[in-house]
């Protein structure tokens, strides 16, 4: 990708005092818009062990086909003064029921999500580093085909802004799961029947004690995995923190009918540490997706390392997605790019990829909300280098920051010149002058293969399903080069 940047190192002639002499400063500026060689790849996996979010649910578009995905959660015992077992009568159950927020449905809300409820058969160990491609052990089945709205409401309060005692109700989006495992049910209303549990019983059984520890609890329910139910391809949910997921055991005790209920957490923060807080409980998200056969993409699928889908074999168009490792592979050396490096005086002022997203290609998932440069190796496979005692992926580093460094990516943000002129732009003005000072990139690691543009990094926290299709014949890398005297 960069053979041939060196040609420029020797084109920058300054003095031996390296400062500007009389009639040596810049006496124009220009730019130029260089054509780039763009195709699809797939990296893989994906890292989602303690991501912000987890993701549950099948999704079918004609790009990828099937998405399914997986989250299999550690579990963390509640307060020992919750606990069946604290109470001096005997205590019966009412119900169990497994709540958990989601803020973002890919797909459609207006169809009911289906659910099953496993249980793991091992706990997550904590030395080992799960992602995406990690298959979870099922042990037995808590619950089958669990039927989710996804576009309920409910009432709340709002005060009337020009007054400071009256309110209206209104109703607002509920964005709240609720998969019931176990209810004993009143008989008379239709819309709350008896749900049996077999599990649930057995759970709460194991919960009359007056103390319950982590190692107790993984000996008594190791984890769950929240699945689609089979033949549901509908959507998929993404979780996060907006409510605490947990496993709500509800009882009562037999000396009074007044309900209680016990906890066991899973998912982001249930510490309120914030998102992977090293005393929460384990979880990650198990993912697949199977390519269409009629989807140009399907060439990706378990294709051999270093594929590469031209955009021409994908009808004039890349893709980045995330939580699929899809992205774009860019390469921007062209006769045309040599050629102006050639020159004799050359300053490079500025140096971005200009990147224009499809029209209308999106109406299923968002566009991602940035990308990062990779450098990869023939194989699509991340580059990396020492920094410090750590080895890292060689991920281009923003404009005034040291290429060779971490922490400082630059960050191609998404710009809207109209509805139907939305581009990203990704600065690599100091990546492409440190070529030019070391010609043979003995200090930068070597020469990458390619550049892959990803929404996600291994270090990333984020997880998501967004996709953009990138225009390939109108990806430019824009180059602003003042010409110096001689």
């Amino acid at each position: 990708m960069l053979v041939g940047l060196g040609s420029l190192s020797g084109c920058m002639k300054g003095n031996e005092l390296n400062v500007d002499l009389p009639g040596t400063a810049a006496i124009g500026t220009n730019y130029v818009d260089l054509p780039i060689t763009a195709s699809t790849v797939r990296q893989q996996p994906i890292q989602t062990l303690k991501a912000e979010h987890f993701l549950a649910g099948r999704l079918f578009d004609n790009l990828t086909g099937n998405t399914e995905a997986r989250a299999v959660l550690s579990l963390l015992p509640s307060v020992n003064d919750s606990l069946p077992g604290r109470y001096t009568s005997a205590t019966s159950p009412d119900s169990v029921v497994i709540t958990l927020g989601f803020d973002q449905v890919y797909g459609s809300t207006s169809t009911p999500a289906k659910l099953d409820v496993l249980e793991l058969a091992t706990k997550l160990d904590e030395r080992t580093v799960y992602n995406s491609a990690s298959v979870a052990p099922v042990k037995a089945t808590i619950g089958q085909n669990l039927v989710v709205p996804l576009n309920k409401t409910k009432a709340v309060r709002q005060a009337i802004a020009t007054s400071t005692t009256d309110s209206i109700t209104v109703q607002v989006p509920d964005p709240t799961v609720r998969l019931v495992v176990q209810r004993q049910g009143t008989g008379t209303n239709p819309n709350y029947p008896n749900v049996s549990s077999t599990f649930a019983n057995s759970l709460f059984r194991q919960l009359q004690v007056a103390s319950l520890t982590q190692a107790q609890l993984d000996a008594i329910l190791a984890g769950i995995i929240i699945a689609p139910s089979q033949g549901y391809n509908g959507a998929v949910l993404s979780f996060s923190r907006v409510v605490s997921g947990a496993i709500n055991i509800y009882f009562h005790p037999a000396a009074s009918q007044k309900r209680h209920s016990y906890q066991l957490y899973f998912g982001p923060s249930p510490s309120g540490s914030g998102p992977g807080a090293p005393t929460d409980p384990r979880y990650y998200t198990q993912l697949s997706t199977d390519f269409q056969t009629s989807s140009a993409l399907s060439a990706l699928q378990g294709s051999a390392p270093g594929t590469r889908l031209s955009s021409a074999a994908a009808g004039g168009v890349t893709y980045v997605q995330e939580g699929t490792g899809l992205g774009t592979a860019l390469s921007f050396v062209s006769p045309q790019f040599t050629s102006l490096l050639a020159r004799p005086g050359i300053a490079i002022n500025r140096a971005e990829l200009i990147l224009p997203i499809q029209p209308y290609s999106n109406a299923l998932l968002s566009n991602p909300a940035r990308l990062y440069a990779l450098e990869v190796d023939a194989k699509n496979q991340p580059l990396q280098r020492v920094t410090g005692i750590n080895s890292v992926d060689r991920v281009v580093q923003g404009d005034g920051a040291v290429q060779q460094g971490r922490g400082s990516e630059a960050i191609g943000l998404p710009y809207s010149a109209s509805t139907t002129n939305i581009y990203y732009d990704v600065l690599i003005t100091s990546y492409l002058q440190a070529y030019l000072n070391d010609p043979t990139a003995a200090t930068l690691g070597g020469l990458p293969d390619a550049l892959v543009l990803t929404p996600a990094l291994s270090t990333a926290t984020s997880l998501t399903l967004n996709r953009a299709a990138l225009t390939a014949s109108a990806m430019r890398l824009r180059v602003y080069y003042s010409q110096l005297r001689q």
